[in-house]
């Protein structure tokens, strides 16, 4: 029965494909202690245990999943790509020609020892240095050597098999010397020194970011109250630092938007928005002279969660504390960043750049002006824009392919390299106009083909605010929560 399974497979390649991808994909989620191969490790040990069977899978659809594979990394890692070119560059330029020579060197040297051929060199050199381009490179060489066909697919043939072994030492190496070698090297403690960083990031009495939740409340203001005779503008630089806003007010049981200039009167209601734990501390109703109570009706402001596309160049480097402090900034809070897919910790400290996908929360007219300045809406899509995909690999296709002769030796950046650079530059023109370079991904997150990502969601427009997870909005039914809430509070005050 196995040599039927076996030789079917070798029949069906196309079957042999999926099933190293399935068997990968499992044995990716192993745990091998507190350690997980993943999916990526996991598939290259399948491909290798399967191709001992003699299974084989065309090589042009190696090649075609291989570019695809090469043109995300790019589209993923573009915007960062070029702005390192134009700030600090220059040591991340220079520290990558040390890697990328010292690993050369250490294979080169390894491999004359043990006397490897040029593809298991290749294969080494790429596994150790967790370099996946490297084997599209080390192919396209083999292929210009001149070499019988025979001996140079016999050649390639072991990349990946060097790879996949000397993949798995490279990254477990790699993440030991990161967390335990070089801080004993430096004589640093890394856990302090990440604890000494995030409060360093978060400023000055910024509390836990996990309880970040944006509320609305409404609040009477009581006869010989400080605030009767000040502008509204006046309450919210009081409480500037906690960043709280007035966004509506009932005077005279008419319900009103007030301005900066707006004069609050005795028994004014005011909607306040802000983080709740701040509204809990700042709004302090026996030194203000206010009283919480409860107005659905108040309360009921339309609110938006949308994730904007940072474009504006002009705040490229910006931090969050200085967004905070401009005038579109009003009542709006952010709940997620994501970079290159990956979320990243939203402190006052983190600085925005171009091509960032920022989650915005609050009421829907400040939402759509700091929208209007920071960027542009970036809308949920589950279709890939296989035009950007497709133009953008054959571009990199025919800038790589070309080389120069020099004394025999052949010059050039290679089909793979070329591919990599078309994704490093789509990604690049997508943060600059995301809506006319298109989106190579999946549903949001900034996923580009084949690259995981965080999820997430687009504008989502509610009434009545509440208990929204780290500022975001909710669902209808969380204005009824809100008003439940300060039904309960307004009970226990009375009791």
């Amino acid at each position: 029965m196995t040599e039927t399974l076996v030789g079917t497979l070798r029949e069906h390649p196309e079957v042999t494909f999926f099933l190293v991808l399935g068997i990968g994909y499992v044995l990716g989620k192993l745990k091998l202690g507190g350690f997980t191969l993943g999916a990526v490790t996991g598939t290259l040990l399948a491909g290798v245990a399967l191709g001992q069977l003699g299974l084989r899978v065309s090589g042009e659809v190696k090649q075609a999943f291989f570019l695809l594979f090469l043109f995300s990394i790019g589209f993923r890692t573009g915007p960062q790509f070029f702005r390192g070119l134009r700030s600090g560059g220059l040591q991340q330029a220079a520290l990558s020609v040390i890697i990328a020579i010292t690993g050369l060197i250490v294979a080169y040297a390894v491999s004359r020892l043990f006397g490897y051929d040029a593809g298991t060199a290749a294969g080494l050199i790429a596994g150790a240095l967790t370099e996946s381009a490297t084997i599209g490179t080390a192919s396209d060489a083999i292929t210009r050597l001149g070499l019988p066909d025979a001996d140079a697919t016999a050649m390639i043939n072991r990349i990946p098999v060097a790879f996949a072994v000397t993949y798995l030492i490279g990254v477990v190496v790699a993440a030991w010397f990161l967390a335990q070698g070089a801080p004993r090297l430096m004589g640093i403690n890394l856990e302090e020194e990440c604890r000494r960083y995030e409060r360093d990031m978060q400023g000055p009495d910024d509390g836990d970011a996990r309880r970040r939740q944006v509320d609305w409340r409404a609040y009477d203001v009581l006869p010989g109250s400080r605030l009767a005779g000040q502008r509204v503008r006046d309450l919210e630089e009081l409480v500037r630092d906690a960043r709280l806003f007035v966004e509506r007010m009932r005077r005279d049981n008419a319900i009103i938007e007030p301005t900066a200039t707006t004069i609050l009167q005795p028994f004014d209601r005011m909607a306040v928005v802000g983080r709740r734990e701040l509204l809990v501390t700042r709004m302090d109703e026996h030194t203000l002279g206010i009283l919480e109570v409860d107005d659905s009706d108040l309360l009921d402001i339309p609110a938006d969660t949308l994730d904007v596309v940072v474009t504006a160049s002009d705040l490229d480097g910006w931090t969050l504390a200085d967004l905070a402090n401009e005038d579109f900034a009003r009542s709006v809070f952010v709940r997620r960043i994501a970079r290159s897919g990956t979320t990243i910790p939203v402190f006052p400290g983190t600085e925005l750049q171009n091509g960032d996908v920022v989650t915005l929360v609050g009421p829907t007219r400040s939402v759509a002006e700091a929208t209007a300045r920071i960027g542009v809406p970036d809308r949920a899509t589950d279709v890939s824009d296989m035009v950007l995909v497709a133009f953008g690999i054959v571009a990199g296709a025919f800038v790589g392919l070309p080389a120069l002769m020099v004394g025999g030796l052949e010059i050039g950046l290679s089909l793979s390299v070329g591919v990599l650079v078309g994704g490093l530059t789509c990604g690049w023109l997508r943060s600059k106009w995301p809506h006319r370079a298109g989106a190579a991904r999946g549903r949001r997150g900034g996923r580009p083909l084949g690259v995981p990502h965080a999820p997430g969601r687009a504008a989502r427009r509610v009434r009545g605010g509440g208990n929204r997870d780290a500022g975001a909005c909710g669902h209808s039914g969380v204005g009824q929560e809100l008003r439940a809430h300060a039904r309960i509070r307004c009970l226990l005050r009375r009791g």
